[in-house]
């Protein structure tokens, strides 16, 4: 077309293609996250959730991980929920007060009542740990007018110590639960060794023991774990890529037309189970 520049347009495009991987990932690390919740990796809580916050940084009071499985988005809350179960208290106040998650947090009874919970006991820690402040000394009477003779210093009372705070218990912790999505067990086993990295374990799983859908988010994830090592393993990459172009096969016979989720699975292999015929 005369006078159309479509460098601007293919810029544009680059911009989006780039992007796609970040809204795609941060929801893995979310999930992530929250499977360390349950198992009180608080360290492994702190990195993942950090992580989904530079994908978002907007809580949610329900949305879609993958597939038909539905959560809040709150990664502010599992900071706050890690700083406080390593005694970092400044920092859980600051994660549970946060303005942006006060209403998601607020309206999940689970989320409110821990976040309750910190609130109360942190700030009875923080106050105990404050130095006591100490009295002024009393003001020493000086006379009007010089006198002939110096009366005889009266002796100070003893200065009084400010009491003690009484210390307010602490409540017991609380141990924070997670709801998880109801599936088989043997698939729910599957779904938590590809969440965890746990890819050689994951592409062992045996597919042909499920049926229809089921088998169909089966062979997905094991696909999903096999392409992953089939990146990471250079001496035995061709061969998992095989084995994943394999299970994609059979996944699109079972449910043609059927694509793996945007949201959960990454862009590489979305493009791989597209190009696979």
């Amino acid at each position: 077309m005369p006078g159309f520049d479509c460098r601007g347009l293919l810029l544009l495009v680059a911009l989006m293609c780039a992007a796609a991987p970040v809204r795609a990932d941060y929801k893995q690390d979310y999930a992530r996250g929250t499977k360390a919740a349950q198992a009180e990796n608080w360290s492994e809580v702190e990195a993942r959730m950090r992580e989904a916050l530079k994908g978002s940084a907007q809580p949610l009071a329900r949305t879609r991980l993958y597939g038909q499985v539905f959560m809040p988005y709150a990664p502010q809350y599992y900071l706050g929920l890690a700083a406080y179960r390593q005694d970092n208290c400044s920092e859980a106040l600051r994660w549970f007060n946060d303005p942006a998650a006060a209403e998601v947090i607020a309206g999940n009874s689970e989320f409110r009542g821990i976040a309750d919970e910190a609130r109360q006991t942190c700030k009875a820690r923080l106050a105990e740990a404050k130095p006591a402040a100490k009295p002024n000394p009393a003001p020493v009477a000086i006379p009007a007018k010089p006198v002939a003779t110096v009366p005889e210093a009266k002796p100070r009372p003893p200065a009084q110590t400010a009491p003690k705070p009484t210390p307010v218990p602490s409540q017991p912790a609380v141990t924070a639960q997670v709801s998880a999505p109801t599936l088989p067990a043997a698939l729910q086993s599957l779904l938590d060794d590809y969440l965890a990295g746990r890819f050689s374990e994951a592409a062992r799983a045996d597919a042909n023991s499920y049926s229809g859908n089921t088998r169909f988010h089966a062979l997905l994830l094991r696909a999903a774990a096999r392409h992953a090592l089939s990146e990471l393993q250079a001496a035995e990459g061709a061969a998992q890529r095989s084995a994943a172009e394999a299970d994609i096969r059979i996944a699109k016979t079972l449910t043609p037309g059927k694509s793996p989720d945007a949201a959960f699975y990454s862009p590489r292999f979305r493009k791989l189970f597209a190009e696979t015929r």
